[in-house]
């Protein structure tokens, strides 16, 4: 999974904001919380946490 996301986060036609959701996702694989992630990035915890409840209802489709 984490390759795939890696994969799809450096195509060619992958917008700024994929990369930041796949990077939200990837980041909260690796134990990091939600206003950690948010505080990183430079978004709001809210925002991490959508992104993140849409990626475990509809995984990389999200």
């Amino acid at each position: 999974m984490r390759a795939q996301l890696r994969k799809l986060s450096r195509a060619p036609d992958a917008g700024w904001w994929v990369r930041e959701r796949v990077d939200m996702v990837l980041l909260a694989a690796k134990g990091w919380s939600a206003p950690l992630i948010a505080q990183h990035l430079g978004c709001s915890d809210k925002t991490v946490r959508r992104v993140l409840r849409a990626f475990e209802a509809k995984g990389v489709e999200a």
